[in-house]
């Protein structure tokens, strides 16, 4: 119907997890406009019965039209640990400057303002009760506009350990991330391996420039973790 949307969405395997709750932040109050209010709500495919709306989360985003979604979910081989919350989330990549000067920030701080407030909301939604991983693209390296403090403060570590370790120097300037809970009962124990330069853009003399390309199918890296949960270290 050329409405803009997002296009955020969380898909999981039914035979391995239970989905307990969906939620989904707005950064503005999209109840201001009945029309506008009715035609989101229309798009939104929530998967369960329980569904919460999180809206105008931060007062500083709300001329910036911007969503965040997340389920709750528990493992359904090993029911007895804990639920963990998954968010996903995709950052805006480009703000017209009259916007940027009625906010007063940099499109760098700008990002990084919007992970917080987005990823302070998610751990707030269930009172920091469950574990949290915050995935998706930044649009923003963590040397950028502070956002590697930002994710610090927020009590995450990276999947890939970026934040503790130099830059993969054929991928030297990450912003798609998975962050997961700096915390005992859940860590990250493997990660899908990075593509090399060659596999991305073709062999010496057949090399293209951009991505996508025939060589590889997206802009972006696939990115996978297997994270283990509880004491046990169950993994899933």
């Amino acid at each position: 119907d050329g409405l803009p949307t997002e296009g955020q969405a969380i898909f999981f395997r039914s035979s391995e997890w239970e989905l307990l709750a969906s939620h989904c932040w707005t950064s503005f109050d999209v109840r201001r406009s009945r029309k506008l209010f009715s035609n989101w709500t229309a798009f939104i495919r929530p998967s369960s019965k329980d569904f919460e709306m999180h809206i105008a989360i931060d007062e500083r985003l709300a001329m910036l039209p911007q969503i965040t979604v997340g389920a709750l979910l528990r493992s359904a081989r090993c029911p007895k640990l804990p639920p963990v919350l998954v968010v996903s989330a995709h950052l805006k990549s480009r703000v017209k400057p009259h916007v940027l000067q009625r906010l007063t920030m940099p499109p760098e701080q700008l990002k990084t303002c919007q992970f917080m407030a987005f990823a302070s909301a998610a751990r707030a939604a269930l009172d920091g009760a469950v574990p949290l991983i915050f995935c998706g693209d930044l649009n923003q390296p963590l040397t950028s506009g502070g956002l590697q403090r930002a994710v610090v403060d927020c009590g995450f570590v990276d999947a890939y350990g970026y934040l503790a370790q130099p830059a993969n120097p054929e991928h030297p300037q990450p912003i798609d991330f998975i962050l997961i809970d700096d915390a005992p009962s859940i860590k990250a124990v493997a990660m899908l391996e990075l593509p090399s330069t060659q596999e991305l853009f073709g062999p010496p003399g057949r090399c293209s420039r951009w991505l996508p390309n025939a060589y590889y199918p997206s802009d972006h890296l696939a990115l996978a973790a297997k994270v283990a949960f509880g004491k046990a270290s169950q993994s899933v």
